[in-house]
C-alpha cells in the first residue's frame, strides 16, 4: 500500500518505549490489504525533497547527473589507486574501500517492480526494473537473478521494451512518472544493442520531457516507438535517436501507450483525469475518444489503464481510477470494441482502493479477449468480458505490470508474470490463484530506515510495503524475516541490549521489538496500521 509518514525523532521512539497497551493484530504483508482503511499517499518522502531545495525553493534539475558524473569520477581514481598501489595497498577514497563494502541484502523481499521483458526468442531469458534499483535479468525464468549494471546512470526503472524482431536491441523508459512521493525522477530512455547487457542514454532524451516515462511501445514491425512521459506522447521512427511530441494532453501527462496488437497504425493511450486516446496513424495524430471514457466528470487524478487484445484487436478495456480519496468511487471498468475510438462503461470493481492513481494496470488473455484480469491494490477476473469478481490467492498487493509468457497458448502454457510492490511473480496457471514468488536474489527493496546492534550484527530496517525486515549474519542476504508489517519507517536499535529493536508504520505508529527482532508489539496505543 501507499505510505503516508509522520517520521517521529528517536528520542520519541524512546520515550515511548515504556509503553505497555496491547497493540492490534499484526498485518501480513502479502495479504490483499495489510493496511487497514485508506492509505493516503504523498508524505513519505516530503522532508527528504525538501532537504534537496535550495535557498529558492528548487531542486537543482541537473544535480542527479552531476552526481553521477562525481560517483565516475571517484571510480576512476580509485581503480587508478589500485593499478598503480595494488588493491592491499591503495588508499581509499573519503574513507571508502570498495573491497570494504558487501551486499547483504534482502534477496527474498523484492520491491515495486513496475517492468518486466521477456526476451521472445528465449524466454527463460528475462528483464525487470526495480524503481529504485535497476534493471535485473535471469536466464532460468527467474529462479535466480543478477544485477546489470549498479552503476548506470539512473536506476528508476519504468518500463522495459523489447524491440520486434530485433531481440539484441531494447529500450528502458525511466521516472516514475505517477506523482508518489517516493519517486526517483528519471534520466530519459537508455538503450541496449547487445541483448541487455550494456544500457546507454539515449541523448534525445536527456531534457525534462523525459524526465518520466511511464510507457514505452514499439509497433509490431520495430519502426516506430512511442514514449508516454509525463509531457506527453512522443515519436520516433529512428530507434530513440530522435523525438516528436505528438500528444501534449491538458493535465500530468499520459500514463500508458500500446500498439493494437497486429497493427502498425493504430494505438491508444491515456492518461489522468479521465482521457483516453486513438491513433490510427501509427501516434502521428492522436483523438480524444468520442464517447463514454473521454474526460466528462473525470478528476485530475483519475488514471487510466489500458488492457489490448491479441486475439480480437479491436477490443481495448480501459481502468479508471475514479478518484484520490477514500470517498471517491474506488474503479471503473469500461470496454471498447472500436479500436478505442468509444468506450462502454462495464462495472466497478474493488481493486483499485482508492488508488488507482499508483497502482493500475489491466491484462487481457491473448487467445480469450473475455478473460481480463484488473489489478491494483488487489485482482478482480472477468470471464464473460463483461462482469468481474475477486480472484483471490496469496500474492503481494499493489500491482503495476502484468506480462503474459511470449508461448502463451491458452492451453499447454498460461504463465503470467505480475510486477508488484513485492517484487516479481508468477501465476503458471492464468486462470487459477496459485502465484510463485521469484524475488531469488532480486535486490530492490526500499528502505526509509535502518538501524543495526553492533554486538550481534543485526539490522532493522523499515521499507516502503513490505513492512519491518530483519537481517541476521547466520541468516545470510537470502533470508531477510519481518519483523512486523505494513510499511515502514525509521528504526532503532537498543545498543546496550540487543533484545530491543524499534520501528515505526505510518501516521506515527511506533512498535518495539523484545526478542531481537523476531517480532515485535505496537507502543504508540494508536488503532491505525
Amino acid at each position: 500500500m501507499r505510505s503516508q509518514f509522520r517520521y517521529p525523532l528517536l528520542a520519541l521512539v524512546l520515550a515511548l518505549a515504556a509503553a505497555t497497551l496491547p497493540p492490534p493484530a499484526l498485518p501480513d504483508t502479502e495479504s490483499e490489504e495489510h493496511a487497514r482503511g485508506f492509505d493516503q499517499p504523498d508524505e513519505a518522502m516530503r522532508w527528504v525533497q525538501m532537504a534537496q531545495r535550495d535557498e529558492f525553493g528548487n531542486i537543482d534539475p541537473n544535480g542527479l547527473l552531476r552526481a553521477k558524473n562525481q560517483m565516475d569520477a571517484m571510480r576512476a581514481r580509485q581503480l587508478r589507486a589500485f593499478a598503480a598501489f595494488g588493491p592491499g595497498e591503495a588508499p581509499s577514497i573519503a574513507g571508502i574501500n570498495t573491497s570494504s563494502w558487501t551486499w547483504i541484502g534482502p534477496g527474498n523481499i523484492g520491491g515495486r517492480t513496475r517492468a518486466i521483458a521477456i526476451n521472445p526468442s528465449d524466454p527463460t531469458n528475462i528483464y525487470i526494473g526495480g524503481v529504485g534499483g535497476g534493471i535485473w535479468r535471469t536466464f532460468n525464468s527467474g529462479a535466480s537473478w543478477e544485477v546489470v549494471d549498479d552503476f548506470m546512470a539512473n536506476l528508476s526503472i519504468a518500463t522495459i521494451q523489447y524491440r520486434p524482431g530485433d531481440p539484441n536491441t531494447m529500450l528502458a523508459g525511466t521516472g516514475e512518472g505517477f506523482f508518489n512521493f517516493d519517486m526517483i525522477r528519471g534520466l530519459g530512455v537508455f538503450r541496449s544493442t547487445n541483448g541487455g547487457s550494456n544500457w546507454s542514454q539515449l541523448p534525445s532524451t536527456n531534457n525534462s520531457d523525459f524526465y518520466y516515462v511511464n510507457r514505452l511501445a514499439y509497433s509490431p514491425d520495430g519502426n516506430t516507438v512511442l514514449a508516454a512521459t509525463r509531457a506527453g506522447i512522443f515519436r520516433s521512427t529512428d530507434n530513440g535517436d530522435s523525438w516528436s511530441r505528438r500528444l501534449l494532453p491538458p493535465s500530468n501527462g499520459v500514463t500508458d501507450v500500446k500498439f493494437i496488437p497486429g497493427s502498425n497504425t493504430n494505438a491508444v493511450a491515456a492518461g489522468f483525469s479521465k482521457n483516453a486516446y486513438s491513433s490510427n496513424d501509427a501516434g502521428l495524430s492522436w483523438t480524444l475518444n468520442g464517447t463514454g471514457l473521454n474526460g466528462v466528470g473525470g478528476v485530475s487524478f483519475g488514471r487510466v489503464e489500458l488492457g489490448v487484445s491479441a486475439s480480437s484487436p479491436n477490443v481495448v478495456y480501459a481502468s479508471y481510477a475514479a478518484g484520490g480519496s477514500s470517498s471517491s468511487p474506488p474503479a471503473e471498468m469500461w470496454k471498447s470494441t472500436d479500436f478505442g475510438a468509444s468506450y462502454t462503461l462495464l462495472n466497478a470493481p474493488g481493486q483499485l482502493s482508492a488508488q488507482g492513481w499508483y497502482d493500475n494496470v489491466v491484462w487481457v488473455d491473448p487467445t480469450n479477449p473475455d478473460h481480463v484480469v484488473a489489478a491494483g491494490v488487489s485482482r478482480f477476473r472477468s470471464t464473460d468480458g463483461t462482469n468481474f469478481s475477486g480472484m483471490g490467492g496469496s500474492v503481494h498487493s499493489d500491482h503495476h505490470a502484468i506480462v503474459s509468457h511470449p508461448n502463451f497458448d491458452g492451453v499447454t502454457n498460461r504463465q503470467v508474470y505480475y510486477g508488484n510492490d513485492g517484487g516479481i511473480y508468477r501465476l503458471n496457471d492464468s486462470s487459477g490463484t496459485s502465484f510463485t514468488r521469484l524475488n531469488n536474489n532480486y535486490g530492490v527493496t526500499q528502505f526509509y530506515g535502518g538501524a543495526g546492534n553492533v554486538a550481534t550484527g543485526k539490522i532493522v530496517g523499515g521499507t516502503q510495503d513490505n513492512g519491518t525486515l530483519l537481517y541476521t549474519p547466520a541468516n545470510g542476504p537470502q533470508n531477510w524475516t519481518s519483523m512486523h508489517g505494513s510499511d515502514g519507517g525509521f528504526s532503532a536499535a537498543d545498543q546496550t541490549d540487543p533484545n530491543y529493536f524499534y520501528g515505526e508504520t505510518q501516521w506515527l505508529g511506533v512498535h518495539r521489538s523484545s526478542n531481537g527482532g523476531a517480532s515485535s508489539v505496537r507502543i504508540d496505543g494508536c488503532g491505525k496500521a
